[in-house]
């Protein structure tokens, strides 16, 4: 089933593949003191993360991400972000749509802004940046709707995008 960016089922299916954590095939080919130095970083780790999408105006849609102790436990679509969020990282379609495709990498997407903590404590947040990063990878296993197709490899991690003909 392919989702729509950002729409209440998207959010759910993200929700799960957070749950799930990177792949094995992932956490083999990464260092140990890699996994060792995130499971230090969820300790105490209690947020509420909005996943932001800019859309034209001052439209905006969100997916909200409790997360206790580094885990996710639940998540919600909204359409405004009132209340009590600890980080907020903002993104057009096209700049989600290139983070889920591979085509950005997620890293220099941060640092470069194109993804944008537009709010939260930086600091707080740069110490733990690969914690987030593993997290926002988990996008990439969730099938979207739109310009692009993206399948599934052998192992989830491995996305395949191709551009649909009309």
């Amino acid at each position: 089933m392919n989702y729509e960016l950002f729409s209440e089922a998207w959010v759910k299916q993200v929700e799960k593949e957070m749950k799930f954590g990177p792949c094995a095939e992932r956490k083999k080919n990464v260092h140990q003191s890699y996994w060792r130095w995130i499971q230090k970083c969820k300790q105490d780790l209690n947020i509420q993360l909005a996943l932001e999408l800019k859309m034209k105006g001052d439209e905006r849609s969100y997916g909200f991400f409790n997360i206790c102790n580094g885990e996710v436990t639940e998540s919600c679509f909204g359409e405004n972000c009132e209340g009590q969020v600890d980080f907020i990282l903002s993104g057009t379609e096209q700049d989600w749509l290139g983070v889920i495709a591979g085509v950005h990498d997620l890293s220099l997407s941060i640092i470069s802004q194109t993804i944008k903590l537009r709010k939260g404590n930086m600091h707080f947040f740069l110490r733990r940046i690969y914690f987030f990063i593993e997290l926002l990878l988990c996008l990439r296993r969730v099938p979207i709707k739109n310009n692009f197709f993206i399948g599934k490899g052998e192992c989830p991690c491995q996305i395949q995008v191709q551009r649909l003909l009309d």
